[in-house]
Order: structure tokens, then sequence, then C-alpha cells
């Protein structure tokens, strides 16, 4: 969980200079102009953010007062699935529609995508982590945001040069077919998370 999450969050990271660069480079927008498509990442992560906050009063609670307030961490995964679907087809769809000859609305569009795939994997993800370990939450989380903040550090390094050699399309197609291989994660988190926690000895939900 915590590649997954290091990779999202890398890839939050790198559109910042993904996104200018698509639109200078390949539309020949000015710096200004070219900063307004995160305008879509932002609606989209509020739009997430509504979205979680139904799901919490709709499935979430209720089941947490069903069960007497014990967690069952893999109620947190739902959302995380659909955001590993959105997160890679919001990739592949900003990446192929960057060229000047298609409208900028397409690639804007990629940006709610995008946004939203990150958000509901982002903040699952970290509390699917806290739910598993309660009182060992804060060091599990330490681990969690050392691994994470180091490959948002490295992925924006990386990516001047992997966008020029590779172009628009294929560089950010890259980084769709990396969240690709990662969709299985929470299904199988979901599906053998029990089991999976009952190895654990800093597990307290194991029980």
């Amino acid at each position: 969980m915590t590649l997954y999450t290091s990779i999202v969050y890398g890839i939050l990271y790198l559109t910042f200079y993904a996104i200018p660069y698509s639109f200078t480079s390949a539309r020949h927008w000015s710096h200004v102009l070219s900063s307004l498509p995160f305008l879509s990442i932002l609606v989209s992560v509020l739009l997430a953010s509504v979205g979680l906050a139904v799901y919490s009063h709709k499935y979430y609670q209720p089941r947490l007062v069903a069960r007497g307030g014990a967690v069952l961490p893999e109620d947190r995964l739902p959302p995380m699935m659909l955001g590993s679907v959105l997160l890679p087809a919001g990739l592949f769809w900003f990446g192929w529609t960057s060229s000047a000859h298609i409208s900028p609305v397409p690639q804007i569009i990629a940006g709610f995508l995008i946004g939203s795939g990150i958000m509901l994997i982002f903040t699952n993800g970290v509390a699917f982590l806290v739910d598993i370990y309660l009182t060992s939450a804060a060091s599990a989380i330490a681990a969690n945001t050392c691994v994470r903040s180091a490959v948002a550090a490295g992925f924006p390094l990386a990516a001047p040069r992997m966008y020029r050699t590779l172009g628009i399309p294929w560089a950010t197609s890259v980084l769709g077919f990396l969240c690709v291989l990662v969709i299985p994660a929470p299904i199988l988190f979901y599906k053998y998370g029990h089991r999976l926690r009952h190895l654990s000895r800093y597990a307290p939900t194991s029980d």
C-alpha cells in the first residue's frame, strides 16, 4: 500500500511539470495560460472529497456502527478501486490528446480523472494503513511519509528528460502503464486483507 500511495504521490508532483510543459511545448500557450488547466485538478479533488463524504455517510459509518465501532480496514478500499481505474484512464487520455491539432478541452477534462483518481487512491490508502495499525499508526504513517516523499522528490527530477525524450503521449503513457500494473492492489487487499493482517503482530485489527 505504501508503494502504491508513493507512486500516486509522485505522479501528483510530476504533474506540476507535465501539465505546463504539455500546454507550452505542444500548444504554445504562455506560461500563465498553461497553469490554468490545474483548475481541473482542483475541481476534481473537491468533487472527490464530496464523494468520499457521501460514501462515508452512506456506507462506511453505518457498517462501523453495526459492528459496535469495530474497524474493518477493507471498508476503505471500494473508493480506492474506483480511483485505481480513473487515474490511468486520465493519464492515457491526457497524453494522447496533447496534440496541437486536437482541441485542448479533452486534455483539460482528463485532468478531472487524474485529480479524482489521485484523491481517491491516496486518501483511502493512508486511511487504510491507519485503520490497520491503530495504536501503531503513527509509525506506519511515518514510514509511508518517508517513502512517498522520496518518490515525490525523484519523479519531477526525471520528468524533464523523460518528456523531452519520449514525447508527451508516451511519457504520460509510461505513468499510465505503471498505474495499470498496481490496479489489482486494492482488489487483492480487499479480498485477502484479513488474512494478511493476521500475519502482522503490529496490526491489532487482526483480532
